[in-house]
């Protein structure tokens, strides 16, 4: 079992966090890496997308959706931008303090554990929430300031039944840590 963090060391993993996030083009690159190793298609017009620690270049934005639910608590002016159209709502606060999450038919955890508060309330609040959740997440990587949580496949095994590792470095330009992917679907 994963341990929650403090909200104080979480708000300072969110201090730390908010300086990594200025480069568009790398957002777009990394989504298009992660569709292929999920197998997914840019398309989703008849479904209703959630992504949780969107940062400031939302994958589901990159894609054909009927609606868009992002929970990001930093400030990112794209995202209010993003909000302003009638298809997206933007909830600006951890996914864990929403008290009743919209139902969606797919969430998305897209390197975003490690800075999340609670991240067995996460996990256990996404399988409620959505029919599937897709994942691609660092693991083994050690904790610093704005990566309180460090993971093994091991955990994402146990919340989603299975897990595929992703092996640091393999896509040029792309995550060098190891990561866990896969997607789950509730039964």
């Amino acid at each position: 079992m994963i341990e929650a963090v403090t909200q104080d060391r979480w708000q300072r993993a969110q201090t730390a966090e908010a300086g990594y996030h200025d480069d568009a083009a790398n957002y777009h690159r990394a989504t298009r890496t992660v569709f292929a190793y999920l197998g997914m298609d840019i398309d989703f017009r008849r479904k209703s997308i959630a992504e949780v620690g969107c940062g400031p270049y939302p994958s589901v934005l990159s894609c054909s959706y009927s609606l868009a639910v992002l929970y990001e608590p930093l400030p990112f002016k794209t995202l209010q931008d993003a909000a302003k159209d009638g298809q997206v709502i933007w909830y600006q606060q951890a996914f864990e303090d929403v008290p009743h999450p919209p139902k969606t038919d797919e969430l998305w955890l897209f390197n975003c554990l490690q800075h999340v508060r609670d991240p067995e309330l996460l996990i256990s609040k996404a399988k409620k929430s959505a029919k599937i959740v897709r994942f691609f997440e660092p693991i083994d990587f050690g904790t610093s300031e704005p990566h309180p949580h460090t993971f093994s496949i091991d955990d994402f095994t146990r919340w989603f039944g299975e897990a595929k590792r992703y092996k640091g470095g393999t896509a040029e330009g792309f995550h060098t840590a190891d990561c866990a992917y896969g997607t789950w679907m509730k039964k």
